[in-house]
């Protein structure tokens, strides 16, 4: 289900000091105490990404073999399109050079409404993914916690997901609250369909992820 954030500052301060750089954010180059790595995405890390978001969608959804596939392909055509434009940003942690876990953020322009009268976009985060072997060490949190810092840095102040029910607990951590938001899928199957009794049918990564 989305979310409208309001990061509080306290919630930020949380994070271990290992986890912080000098200026109290997310240092790109820093080598994790526990061996894993964080650092942005490129559009190099396109191919990866891509296969990311298909093992969240299989865990999810059990997709055979064709319909994954033809998923991972477009993603890869989005991203390797998206990132360079800087319409969606990033970031994965690493151990020893093998991608374990990562996240992205889609930038999208929003109409101007009251309060928010200066067209900055709203920040969509989703394709939260940790690998199985990977899991319950706070990865997702770093992940999450280094796209927030993303979003400060550009001055966006609205971002949203849809959180698993696992993951709901890390992101009311971080001051997300949920809203009133409803959506139609025109092309979806119906109540009965997948995500039927409440939220996206996205809404069900493992380990906390958000997806959309």
């Amino acid at each position: 289900m989305d979310a409208a954030p309001k990061v509080r500052p306290a919630a930020l301060a949380r994070r271990t000091s290992h986890e912080r750089g000098p200026a109290g954010r997310y240092d790109p180059g820093m080598s994790e105490g526990d061996g894993y790595r964080l650092r942005p995405a490129t559009v190099a890390d396109a191919a990866v990404l891509a296969a990311q978001r298909r093992a969240m969608f299989e865990a999810m959804w059990s997709l055979e073999a064709e319909a994954a596939g033809a998923l991972e392909a477009a993603t890869l055509s989005y991203l390797s399109r998206a990132v360079p434009a800087g319409e969606y940003r990033a970031w994965l942690i690493e151990q020893r050079g093998t991608p374990v876990c990562g996240g992205g953020v889609q930038l999208r322009p929003l109409v101007p409404r009251p309060g928010h009268l200066d067209g900055r976009p709203e920040a969509l985060i989703l394709s939260v993914w940790t690998e199985p072997a990977h899991r319950r060490r706070g990865l997702a949190t770093r992940v999450v916690g280094a796209i927030l810092d993303g979003c400060r840095e550009l001055g966006i102040t609205r971002i949203t997901l849809h959180a698993s029910d696992e993951g709901r607990r890390i992101y009311e951590r971080l001051g997300f609250r949920q809203t009133n938001e409803m959506r139609l899928d025109a092309a979806g199957s119906g109540p009965a369909g997948p995500g039927a009794g409440g939220g996206s049918p996205e809404a069900r990564p493992p380990d906390g992820g958000a997806a959309r």
